[in-house]
This record gives structure tokens, C-alpha cells and sequence, in this order.
């Protein structure tokens, strides 16, 4: 089976809205065979917009992370010289340097892209699963 990283949107619906997520994604990512994984680019933006009060509702931040990587047993695709030296060998057609690392991520990982984001899905800078 394979592997999957979230983008940030995906973990944040998977975990506080799931009924936002097709049923397609829902079935791929609860097969028991599948690994998850999220990056650290996407708990700095998770983190940011807690910051700004839009993630009111998940109360501590930092358990709330603990939980959800606990709950639907997310590893973390760390950062390393891989992911960073992969994240020049292509361009995002909108230049988003977070979701340059988040490609990057999949891509130095081997890993599918669970996105919404058409602009990444449209640049075929990574195997994805779209949200649709």
C-alpha cells in the first residue's frame, strides 16, 4: 500500500472536518495498510494559523498535535539535505516556498501528495491524490 503525505489542509480537515474530505481519500487514507505522513512545514503552518485564532476549537496546540499524530498514527516526514536538495530540481507555478518543501517532501520520500491544492496537481511536480 502506499504511503501518503497530508498537505497541511488535508491533516487539518482529516482531523478537526473530516466531512470535507472525499469519500475516495477518506477510504485510501483509513486502509490499515497505509502510512501517513505529515511534515514539518505543515505543523509550522498548522501552528501560524492557530497563531491567528482560526484553529480556536483544538484547544493546546501542542497536544492537540500529539493527539492527532497519535490518533491516526501520522509519522513525520522530517526535513533533511534530501528533501531540501530536491526542492530545487523543479518549480511550484505560484512559488509558495511551504509547499515547495511539501512537494519536496513527497518527492524525496516517495511518497503520494493528499492535497486540495489544484496549482500543485496541475504542475505534475509529484504523484498526488486529489481531494475531489
Amino acid at each position: 500500500m502506499a504511503g501518503f503525505l497530508l498537505d497541511t489542509h488535508i491533516w487539518l480537515w482529516m482531523s478537526i472536518t473530516p466531512q470535507r474530505l472525499s469519500r475516495t481519500v477518506m477510504r485510501r487514507l483509513e486502509n490499515p495498510r497505509a502510512s501517513l505522513w505529515v511534515s514539518p512545514v505543515s505543523l509550522f503552518e498548522a501552528e501560524a494559523a492557530h497563531r491567528r485564532g482560526r484553529l480556536e476549537d483544538i484547544g493546546n496546540f501542542s497536544d492537540w498535535v500529539n493527539d492527532s499524530f497519535e490518533r491516526f498514527q501520522i509519522r513525520s516526514a522530517d526535513l533533511t539535505r534530501e528533501v531540501a536538495m530536491e526542492a530545487r530540481s523543479y518549480k511550484l507555478p505560484h512559488g509558495d516556498p511551504a509547499d515547495q518543501m511539501i512537494v519536496a517532501t513527497a518527492r524525496a520520500y516517495g511518497l503520494v501528495l493528499v492535497t486540495d491544492d489544484a496549482r500543485i496537481i496541475e504542475s505534475q511536480a509529484v504523484a498526488t491524490l486529489p481531494n475531489g
